[in-house]
């Protein structure tokens, strides 16, 4: 396990605490939504891009903390879920 300094500490409290407040609730609705059968609207679609692409940008840090892999991992394999059965609603 690899130690944080003070600012990266800081930079990781609001990253989670923004995460937990804000996106995981608005995941977890896109996902019981598409669970459900409906589709995602043009909005959650640009939602879920952006979502991704700030993902991937956090994979370098969890590269230099490894104890953050697992949490990377698993927001990423909802990120999947909600695209793959998004799409499979779609069609």
């Amino acid at each position: 396990m690899s130690t944080l300094n003070a600012r990266e500490l800081g930079i990781v409290e609001a990253v989670l605490k923004d995460f937990n407040d804000h996106r995981l609730p608005r995941l977890l609705d896109m996902e019981k939504r598409v669970d459900d059968g409906e589709p995602l609207s043009e909005y959650d679609l640009d939602y879920l891009k952006a979502a991704v692409e700030r993902t991937r940008s956090n994979e370098s840090f969890a590269d230099v903390h490894p104890e953050f892999k697992t949490l990377v991992l698993g927001v990423s394999k909802l990120y999947d879920h909600i695209t793959v059965k998004a799409l499979q609603n779609e069609g």
